[in-house]
């Protein structure tokens, strides 16, 4: 599935439409259209498997109704990398023994 929508500021508001469709059941991978890249995930989907199964146990002990979860992957660079989005910065607060992201800002500057 390709979601294109000029009006949509960030991932989040195409998230939140594709949402609304109900048209995806399962889990799924979100890449970025400008993306080439040969970055094995294969790591981060058995973390992400993990994860979710402990939540589903989670779950019916607590019992919450819902249990999403979002496995992100970064990848740093250096400052003087060509790589680099010049025009973003991302600042993260991790756990570092769970790895769990406790604060997450994206900073677009325009130029």
């Amino acid at each position: 599935m390709v979601a294109v929508n000029q009006n949509h500021t960030s991932l989040g508001d195409t998230l939140r439409d594709i949402g609304e469709m109900r048209v995806i059941k399962d889990d799924f991978l979100v890449v970025r259209g400008d993306i080439i890249t040969n970055i094995d995930v294969q790591d981060a989907l058995k973390v992400h498997y993990h994860i979710k199964q402990q939540e589903k146990t989670n779950m019916n002990v607590d019992g919450r109704k819902n249990n999403t979860i979002m496995t992100k992957l970064f990848i740093a660079q250096s400052n003087s990398s060509p790589l680099k989005d010049t025009q973003s910065e991302i600042s993260l607060l991790i756990d570092r023994q769970t790895k769990e992201i406790y604060k997450y800002q994206s900073i677009y500057n325009k130029k």
